[in-house]
């Protein structure tokens, strides 16, 4: 193999071009990074003053002995009909009761028909509902009252007992939480 000695200008010359590369490098770079976060920077919208329509705006008139006087607006003008529209269909009630009246008597005819079969399986069907209970019993042995408790307060007690075991100092079989 030969050995290749390089004079001092061409050292200079090799070391020039390397700075020159990572010189360029870094602008590159940084233009770069620079167009990225104009790209992402939120844009500035420019605030618009909100135009109310003709129709919700009071009109307000000065009469000539200099007294002000001011009108509904349109917009509460179709709000006042509207209430007086509800006012009176409210007056209408005792038909929809009697409606909801003879709905019931229809039902009933109608239970009435039901065979006696049909009737003892719709018991059954009840008194199954009325056995089922949404709650569990109290799952706390200590606890003084054994009424029992809903799903979220079981999901409180056991909360609250994990939060327990993992304040102590002793070996537990699970991974302990970090609780704030």
């Amino acid at each position: 193999m030969k050995r290749v000695l390089l004079t001092s200008s061409q050292v200079s010359i090799i070391l020039t071009g390397i700075v020159t590369l990572f010189l360029s490098g870094y602008v590159i770079q940084q233009r770069t990074v620079n167009d990225l976060r104009e790209a992402i920077r939120p844009r500035a919208r420019p605030v618009m003053k909100p135009k109310l329509p003709e129709r919700f705006k009071a009109r307000i008139t000065e009469l000539d002995d200099g007294s002000i006087v001011f009108y509904e607006s349109e917009a509460d003008e179709e709000a006042r009909q509207q209430r007086q529209h509800i006012e009176i269909r409210e007056s209408t009630q005792g038909e929809r009761e009697a409606e909801a009246e003879e709905t019931r008597i229809n039902q009933e005819r109608e239970m009435q028909k039901a065979t006696q079969k049909q009737r003892q399986m719709l018991e059954d069907i009840q008194s199954k509902v009325a056995k089922q209970t949404w709650s569990v019993e109290n799952p706390d042995p200590w606890a003084k009252s054994k009424v029992p408790i809903d799903a979220v307060e079981r999901r409180q007690m056991i909360k609250d007992e994990l939060k327990r075991l993992s304040m102590s100092d002793g070996p537990v079989p699970w991974s302990k939480r970090i609780w704030s």
